[in-house]
């Protein structure tokens, strides 16, 4: 038997270009973004994981000077003093070059990128409305609307832990031929520039084994 996905309210972080466990719990339940927090250093608020012949690789957004850990998340700033866009258009390009779909959806995302929102938040948001519209999501995600601390056990609470990826459910990535296996946890995008339209199919079988 099939088995049936259990809807609840889940908790999630902004994050940028968010992981694919992220996304599956969309076919979960219903999603609220915090948006009442404080930002923290060592989280996929400002970073994500792409894939390469070597392995994992991290992409950070440089943030402006400050005490961001304890700013609240709707008031922190992206630097652009260094061309980090650049360098992230030309790490996916040369790393998923071999990916069937990436001309479809990079190209919408760079134009984002290039309209170098001030605040991490915004561009996490419009990033993330980009990605549901790839899915063909109808539902955007919800904010929540005050601070609360701790939920009821009804409720998933990602902010402080992320998703993980803890299913042996896998989709067809690049570079496994050079035993770089399969990686979990990786953004969105390699998920969307490997499998384009069938992303969405493993998203819900994800979704149903998690």
């Amino acid at each position: 038997m099939t088995k049936e996905i259990q809807k609840q309210h889940i908790i999630l972080h902004t994050s940028f270009l968010g992981s694919v466990t992220s996304y599956a719990y969309y076919f979960k339940g219903k999603i609220f973004i915090e948006a009442h927090e404080n930002y923290q250093k060592r989280s996929t608020r400002n970073k994500c994981f792409i894939k390469t012949s070597q392995g994992k690789k991290t992409i950070s957004i440089p943030l402006k000077s400050g005490k961001n850990q304890q700013q609240a998340i709707q008031d922190v700033k992206i630097s652009y003093e260094a061309n980090w866009i650049k360098e992230l258009i030309h790490g996916l390009e040369t790393n998923y070059s071999g990916s069937p779909y990436i001309m479809y959806y990079l190209p919408k995302i760079v134009t984002l990128l290039k309209k170098e929102p001030e605040y991490l938040w915004e561009l996490n948001m419009e990033l993330n409305d980009l990605i549901l519209h790839f899915l063909d999501i109808a539902d955007t995600a919800n904010q929540t609307d005050t601070w609360i601390g701790q939920y009821g056990h009804e409720i998933l609470d990602f902010r402080s832990r992320k998703p993980e990826y803890k299913s042996d459910y896998q989709y067809p990535q690049l570079f496994e031929e050079k035993s770089v296996g399969f990686l979990k946890d990786l953004s969105i995008v390699d998920l969307l520039f490997c499998c384009g339209p069938e992303a969405r199919i493993h998203l819900i079988n994800l979704a149903k084994s998690i």
